[in-house]
């Protein structure tokens, strides 16, 4: 009796140790998904906020019909100081937007390439996005920015390739290095990155890599594919592939890029 009741306990001891280690499996393989998920939503967040400066700085562009205001800043070193000490982007964005389109702006462009050896990623983020904004006014800052498409900050990357892509046709020697990351199929930035090649090259043909992007696993590749297919392919071959996609996308966002593109192509 007793060495019955030991097998049945030990028996009992296994099974209940293999209902754990499923158990921790299957709470393992959980955790492993969620946290996938909340680094590529991340990465769609910082896009998101990314294109929030473009549009913004578009309508305050008079050649995009926005009106810029009067600057406040008489002097580089004031205006430099004001980019410092911005307490958040929003006030970066209002305090330094109205310079962009002044002297000033000329002046600052040395203390704005000094800035992009700031210890401190914000600081070296805004630098590019001031220098992105002055477009090809900015093209002499082109060697220092290339090699912050290497930064260890992800927005200082997507910044640094906005700013290339502004400057168009001066930033031709990022094109060796953009290209390697545009075919980078594990790269988050490989589809911005194609973009921005097109920008600086506009005889690339890129059609064909963002049809491929539009299936990519990271949800930031198909997202920012979505956007810019249109304008590099037949309307009714994105058309169709962009439905096709529709029907079997699982992640919000891409889904409203494709709903967006969509509604751009029947325009």
């Amino acid at each position: 009796m007793m060495s019955n009741g030991c097998h049945s306990t030990e028996r009992q001891l296994h099974h209940w140790m293999r209902f754990s280690l499923r158990s921790v499996f299957v709470l393992f393989f959980i955790v492993a998904i969620l946290l996938g998920w909340w680094i590529d939503r991340r990465r769609l967040t910082k896009l998101l906020e990314l294109r929030e400066k473009q549009i913004w700085h578009l309508q305050q562009d008079p050649g995009h019909g926005g009106s810029l205001e009067q600057s406040r800043f008489t002097s580089a070193d004031e205006f430099l100081q004001a980019l410092r000490d911005a307490r958040n982007e929003n006030e970066f964005m209002e305090v330094t937007g109205p310079v962009v389109a002044t002297d000033v702006a000329v002046e600052a462009l040395p203390g704005l390439i000094d800035l992009l050896s700031d210890p401190e990623s914000e600081i070296r983020g805004r630098s590019l996005i001031f220098l992105a904004w002055m477009g090809p006014r900015a093209a002499r800052a082109v060697p220092e920015v290339i090699p912050f498409l290497d930064d260890e900050s992800e927005v200082v990357r997507y910044n640094a390739m906005w700013m290339l892509g502004e400057c168009g046709d001066a930033s031709r020697d990022a094109l060796p290095q953009l290209c390697r990351r545009m075919m980078d199929d594990d790269s988050p930035e490989a589809a911005y990155a194609t973009s921005i090649v097109s920008k600086i090259d506009p005889t690339a043909d890129v059609g064909d890599r963002f049809c491929q992007l539009l299936h990519n696993k990271l949800a930031v590749n198909r997202w920012t594919a979505a956007q810019y297919l249109p304008d590099h392919v037949e309307a009714d071959v994105a058309r169709r592939l962009l439905e096709a996609r529709y029907e079997i996308e699982d992640d919000p966002t891409t889904c409203s890029m494709i709903a967006s593109s969509l509604n751009k192509l029947s325009q």
